[in-house]
């Protein structure tokens, strides 16, 4: 039976728009994901999230890249346990699909330490590399540990993008979609926020100062 999962969010760390704390992998390293409607991967940066630590990694064999206003990453897709709510309100899953930054974009998160999409599945696009990494020595023929030539390695964000757009391609399903498949929540969300620019007083206040004022924080209800 599906129930309510409340996800503190507050707006400081992505200059207004909403992040909500998720605790990753076998160590629930806590990262706070600018939540966003218009798409559905679920990233997060590598310097917030070791995978290499994460006793319930299970890599694969794809990759996504992602081009925002604010900017644009690429980097290898893992499966891992993800939780996130508050007291009896929270909810958790194995098996997520989550991408790791290799590469990104300077402020492509602002401070915040990756995204989590909301949109449909047809948004969250992947590419197998498998025959990639077959031809290049690399068994098993996943994308985590990343191997990859020198030559793609050292591209930017969008020579990259060209480079994956020679694969096939997938639709990954989300993780909001997987909580409402595996019958965790229904497909519905909502935000309880006081205002969409942060809250500044007449002094200058550092980041953690700010997140501590109430009308800088909300919930995110699924």
């Amino acid at each position: 039976m599906p129930h309510s999962v409340l996800v503190p969010i507050t707006n400081v760390y992505a200059k207004g728009d909403y992040t909500a704390e998720v605790k990753i992998g076998s160590e629930q390293r806590t990262a706070n994901l600018i939540l966003d409607t218009g798409s559905s991967t679920l990233v997060v940066q590598n310097e917030d999230y070791d995978p290499h630590g994460d006793d319930h990694l299970e890599p694969t064999k794809y990759a996504q890249d992602i081009i925002y206003g604010m900017g644009g990453w690429y980097g290898p897709v893992v499966k891992t346990h993800v939780h996130m709510g508050m007291g009896i309100f929270k909810a958790g899953l194995p098996d997520v699909h989550i991408a790791v930054t290799k590469k990104e974009q300077t402020g492509c998160f602002a401070k915040a330490d990756g995204l989590f999409g909301l949109a449909y599945h047809e948004l969250n696009k992947a590419y197998d590399l498998s025959g990639y990494l077959q031809e290049n020595g690399v068994d098993p023929a996943h994308t985590f540990p990343w191997h990859l030539e020198a030559e793609e390695q050292d591209d930017t964000v969008s020579e990259f993008r060209t480079f994956l757009r020679n694969y096939p391609s997938t639709d990954i399903v989300p993780y909001f979609t997987q909580l409402e498949k595996e019958g965790v929540v229904g497909n519905q969300f909502s935000f309880i926020i006081h205002r969409s620019s942060v809250y500044q007083t007449t002094h200058k206040r550092t980041t953690e100062e700010l997140k501590k004022h109430p009308l800088n924080n909300g919930v995110f209800v699924l």
